[in-house]
C-alpha cells in the first residue's frame, strides 16, 4: 500500500533535498507508524498526525492512502487541543504548529518584499537597458555620419626655409658671333719672273699691302658641365587649404571596429532583457 508522508522542520533531512520533505512510501498491508519510521530511518523523537489527527501510538495501523505528517518533538506538556475535524492534539504539537505558522507567515512576508524589490530592480534594469540601447543606436548612427564627413581646414605656414645645395648643370650653349675683323698689313712674298731669252726664272721679293674688313657670322657651341652652389633662405608665408575625408584615413578602420562593438553590445542587451 502507498502512504503519503510530509516531514517538517529538521526531519526533512531524512529525505533527499529535492523531495522538499515530501514522499510516497510503499509499505506492506498492516504496517504501523513504527514501520513507517523505520522505513524513513527516523530514530529521533517526533510527533505524528495521520489524516489530521495526532497519533500517540507508534503501533497505530496505517491504511492505504493515509497522509502522515511528522513533526520534530518539542519537549513539555501532555495536554491536548482541537486539531482538524474535531480531533485533539497535544500542547507540544500545537506549540510547534504555532511556531511553524509564524515562520511560514514571516517567510511569505519576506518573500513578498524580496519579490517586490526584485521586480522593481528588474524594471529599473530594463529601463536602463532601453536607455543604453537607444544611446548606443544613436552613437552608431553618429559614427556612420562622422565617417562620411569631410573636414576642411587651413594650415597657416609662415617660416624661413634655408636652402643649401649644389645643382648640377650640364648643357651646350650656342653663342652667336657677329663681328668684323679689320686687316691692315703687308704680305711679304716672292715671285718668279720667267725670262725665256736667258732660260731662267728670276726671283723678286715684293711687299703687298692688305687692308680690308673681314665680316664674321657664326655660332660657337660652348659646352658647360659644372655644379652651381646655392646657399640662401626663402621666406615662406602662405595658407595651405586641406580637405580631409575621414573615410579615406586610418581613423575609418577604428570607427568600423567601434561601431561593430557597439552593435554587438546592443544586441547582447536586447537578448538579455
Amino acid at each position: 500500500m502507498e502512504i503519503r508522508v510530509k516531514l517538517h522542520s529538521t526531519l526533512r533531512d531524512c529525505l533527499p533535498p529535492k523531495a522538499k520533505g515530501r514522499a510516497t512510501c510503499a509499505l506492506p498491508a498492516g504496517a504501523t507508524v513504527v514501520d513507517l519510521k523505520q522505513h524513513l530511518k527516523i530514530n529521533r523523537p517526533c510527533s505524528v498526525a495521520v489524516n489530521g489527527m495526532e497519533v500517540d501510538d507508534d503501533h497505530y495501523v496505517l491504511q492505504p492512502g493515509d497522509e502522515v505528517h511528522m513533526f520534530w518533538a518539542i519537549g513539555g506538556g501532555t495536554g491536548r487541543a482541537i486539531y482538524g475535524g474535531g480531533r485533539t492534539m497535544s500542547n507540544q504539537t500545537k506549540g510547534f504548529l504555532t511556531f511553524l505558522t509564524v515562520m511560514v507567515i514571516a517567510s511569505l512576508a519576506l518573500n513578498v518584499v524580496l519579490v517586490w524589490q526584485w521586480l522593481s530592480f528588474q524594471r529599473q534594469v530594463q529601463e536602463m537597458a532601453q536607455m543604453a540601447d537607444l544611446a548606443m543606436t544613436q552613437a552608431v548612427a553618429d559614427l556612420s555620419e562622422f565617417q562620411q564627413t569631410t573636414i576642411n581646414i587651413t594650415i597657416p605656414v609662415n617660416q624661413k626655409i634655408p636652402i643649401k645645395t649644389e645643382v648640377p648643370f650640364k648643357d651646350t650653349i650656342k653663342v652667336p658671333i657677329h663681328t668684323t675683323i679689320p686687316i691692315d698689313d703687308k704680305i711679304q712674298t716672292q715671285i718668279f719672273i720667267k725670262m725665256p731669252d736667258f732660260g731662267v726664272d728670276v726671283p723678286i721679293d715684293v711687299s703687298i699691302p692688305v687692308k680690308l674688313d673681314v665680316p664674321v657670322n657664326m655660332e660657337v657651341l660652348v659646352p658647360i658641365d659644372r655644379k652651381i652652389s646655392i646657399d640662401t633662405t626663402i621666406d615662406l608665408a602662405l595658407d595651405v587649404p586641406i580637405a580631409l575625408n575621414i573615410s579615406e584615413t586610418e581613423f575609418s578602420g577604428y570607427i568600423d571596429r567601434l561601431r561593430l562593438t557597439l552593435t554587438s553590445f546592443s544586441e547582447a542587451i536586447a537578448n538579455t532583457f
